[in-house]
Formats: C-alpha cells, structure tokens, sequence
C-alpha cells in the first residue's frame, strides 16, 4: 500500500463520519441484518459453516487490512443487504489501531460482527454497540489527525507508513499539549516528579491520570487513556515507571533533565524471561497488581506453578486440590471471595448483572458426569457462551479462538510436557501456544490450571 491510497482510504472515513456522526443505532441495524442473514443458514452449526466460507481468506494471507476486507465485504453486500456507509463502519470498527497508517485489521474485532449472537436487548449488546461506537469515534479523530499531519508534510511523505511515524502521531495531542503545559507553568512538572518519587518512581493509572485531568488539565478520552496505557506500560505491569514516562516525554522536547537508566524494570523483567524457569528467582516484580498468583510472563508462571506443584506433591496421598488464595471462594461459606471474584467491586455495577448472592460455585467435575476436560473432540465457535456477566469481549475473543483447536490447547492433541523429552525451538513453540499452553497441563493432576491472558485494554 502507498502512503497515497493510505490517505484516501483514511478520508473515506472522515467522509463516512460526517454522513452518519455517531453510529450507535446504525451498529445496532447492521448487526441485525448480519444475523438475518446467517439465520437463513439454518441452526448455529450451520450458520458457522457457512459464515467461515464466506469469509475465508485467500490462500498466504495472514491478516486483512482494508482493501482486502472492502472486497471480501462488498462480495457479500447484495447478500446481507448492506449499505456503502454500513460497509465502511464494520471495516473502521475492526482497525488496528497499532498499524493504522498501514490498515492493518484487527481480525478479533471484525469476527465479532458475525460471531457474536444475542437474543432481545440485553447487556452484552449494548456493551457490543457501546464498544464498536468508541472504535468508530477514536479512529476518525486518529484518521483526521493523520491526514492533516500528512498535509502538512513537504517532503517523506512515504514515513506514515512507518511504525515510528505512527508510534509519535498516535500520542501528538497529548504530548504536545502536555509540553505546552509544562513550559507555561514548570510548577507542575516538579509536581509530577514528585509523585514519582513518593510511589517509587511507580505511579499507578489512575494516580497519574488523575493528575493529568485535574492538575494539569488536559481531558483526555477513554480510549487516549487507553493507548497511553499501553505506550507506556508495555510489560502490563499495571504501573508506570518514570523512566518509561521520561523517555516519552523526550519524544515530545519535554526535558526532565535526567539521563534515562539502562536497566529500568522493563529491561531487568525482558532479560529475565531469557532464564531457564529453574533458574527463575521470582520477585514482586513478576506479580501482577501484587497478586502472588498472577504472573506478568510465561517464565513466571512456570516457576511459581513449579513450586505449587512440589509443595502439593509432599502430601503424597493425602495431598489436597489446590485452592487459589487470591481468587474465587475458599469455601461453601465464602461469599465474600466468590464476589470478588465476579466483580471488581464485589457488587453487580448496574441492574440485569447477576448479585453474587444468587451464584453457587462448584468445581467441574462436581457438573460432569465422566471426568471433564479442558476440550474434548475438538471445539466450535458456540461452545463459547455467556451467561449473565458483561463479559462479551471476552467470549466473542474465545469463539474466535474456538475456531481452532491449537489456538486454545497449543500444539496437538494430547501434547504434554515430558521431563524427558528433548524440546527444540520447533516444539517448545509448540508447548508454549494457546490460551491453555500443554507446557501446563501436567499440573492439572493437583488442581492447578494455568491460563493465559493476554491484557490488552
């Protein structure tokens, strides 16, 4: 793609917005007419069959960007009945914003246009409609800022296609109004640094964005917030280290007048992940939000579930099922860590979200009548359900997933890690894979799972 048709297609969008403005009951008609449309597929399975043949992708392709997703979409515009503006907002809602100079797709966010079922107004469908409306306005403020910034360039025009172009556009806004503060009024920056170093030069979101807003005011969107979360917490460590910050504030001529560190945590946790897991000295740093139970890398995990496993194998016969003591109910009687478990507050957020109260946790092999598994003879898009929690990014996410088994159970059925066996690079990839790796399975036999999730919000 040229930078030159990059920009006619981000102008399709400028173009598109000013027809529509806010899309909120237009998502909700396209998702109609999508589903009137598999429905005449037959049942679910056959919907999917068909669904998966119509939008499968030419042979070496790995990913679509727009101009492949408008053709697969206007071969089925007849057939669903789409309109042109129904088109562009299904292909603009499904950007990665990561690559949007290049209009690289995000295929998770375009599948959930035709994965996703719902039946009457409910609240999974209106976080669905809530969601892609805060993709559309994002990518047309992102888009318009892109084609004015090209305007604006006499020269190398070919660089929005690079990724270091795209990294500095992305945050321009706030950096530069975040510059413009700081020189008209230096008090704040001292304020700022400050707070870094009564947090350890660690400052949680929320203490910084807060700041943002209210001290410096700048107001930002929820999803400026969003990308700025993860520019400068790549690791998703969930704090941002001053060095971090420090070394973005330089790409904006924000000057704290120190040098920036080698070794910050960043550097100190990537070449930790290049140990063997026996060798792996876990620290407070590898813990997610401090949890003891949730580790921020593969290593990680593996060391800590090592040691779970050895401490729970000393029982020998009378060794009991591990029982998580950061997560979920310890008992009948806890209701408080079933809660906890459901919500972050422990409480429903709003009405048509089920009270902790009225649900009973079990373990699997409590439902089950033959001993459960983690997937059985393969698994489908609708072997994904969502009861009655908000949690629709998270299934539409596991029935794209579910449309291949490696992506869920890695590797290949059955596969497990043996002590003994010889792991090349070839395999240990294969070990590492899904979103229940086999390098974890073994460990199922104490009660312990390890699931992978990535956090990319």
């Amino acid at each position: 793609m040229t930078h030159q048709s990059a920009i006619e297609y981000l102008k399709r969008i400028v173009d598109c917005q000013k027809r529509v403005g806010a899309p909120g009951d237009d998502v909700g008609v396209i998702f109609d007419k999508i589903q009137a449309w598999k429905q005449k597929q037959g049942n679910s399975d056959q919907q999917e069959k068909y669904v998966a043949q119509k939008l499968k992708t030419r042979k070496g392709m790995l990913v679509h960007n727009v101009k492949t997703l408008l053709e697969k979409l206007s071969e089925l515009q007849r057939e669903i009945k789409l309109t042109d503006d129904e088109i562009t907002i299904i292909i603009y809602t499904s950007l990665d914003h990561a690559h949007l100079t290049n209009l690289l797709a995000n295929n998770s966010e375009f599948l959930k246009w035709f994965n996703l079922n719902f039946e009457g107004e409910s609240t999974e469908e209106r976080d669905f409609k809530e969601n892609k409306e805060e993709i559309w306005i994002s990518t047309c403020i992102q888009a318009a800022n892109v084609i004015k910034a090209y305007g604006a360039m006499s020269s190398k025009k070919e660089d929005i296609l690079t990724q270091a172009w795209w990294d500095h556009q992305r945050y321009s806004n706030f950096g530069n109004l975040l510059a413009s503060r700081f020189k008209s009024k230096p008090h704040l920056m001292q304020t700022l640094r400050e707070k870094f170093r009564s947090q350890n030069d660690r400052l949680a979101y929320y203490d910084l964005f807060q700041f943002i807003e209210y001290t410096v005011a700048i107001k930002l969107n929820k999803w400026e917030e969003d990308d700025l979360e993860g520019r400068l917490d790549r690791l998703s460590m969930a704090f941002i280290e001053f060095n971090e910050f420090n070394e973005f504030s330089m790409d904006y001529g924000i000057d704290w007048n120190e040098p920036l560190l080698e070794g910050d945590l960043e550097d100190v946790l990537d070449q930790k992940l290049n140990l063997s897991y026996k060798d792996y000295v876990l620290t407070e740093e590898d813990c997610f939000l401090g949890c003891p139970t949730m580790l921020t890398s593969e290593k990680a995990a593996l060391a800590k579930v090592t040691q779970l496993y050895k401490a729970a194998k000393k029982g020998g016969k009378a060794a009991k099922r591990y029982i998580d003591p950061d997560f979920g109910p310890k008992s009948k009687t806890d209701e408080i860590g079933g809660a906890m478990a459901m919500y972050k507050t422990g409480e429903a957020p709003r009405k048509g979200y089920t009270k902790p109260s009225q649900v009973e946790w079990v373990h699997a092999d409590k439902l089950a009548k033959a001993p459960p598994q983690f997937v059985d003879d393969g698994v489908a898009s609708d072997d994904c359900v969502q009861g009655t929690l908000g949690d629709c990014w998270l299934i539409s996410a596991m029935s794209v997933l579910a449309t291949r088994d490696e992506l869920l159970i890695g590797g290949r059925r059955g596969m497990e890690l043996d002590p003994e066996m010889i792991v090349g690079a070839d395999l240990a990839a294969l070990l590492s894979n899904g979103v229940y790796p086999p390098i974890f399975h073994r460990f199922r036999t104490m009660g312990l799972y390890v699931i992978r999730i990535f956090k990319d919000f």
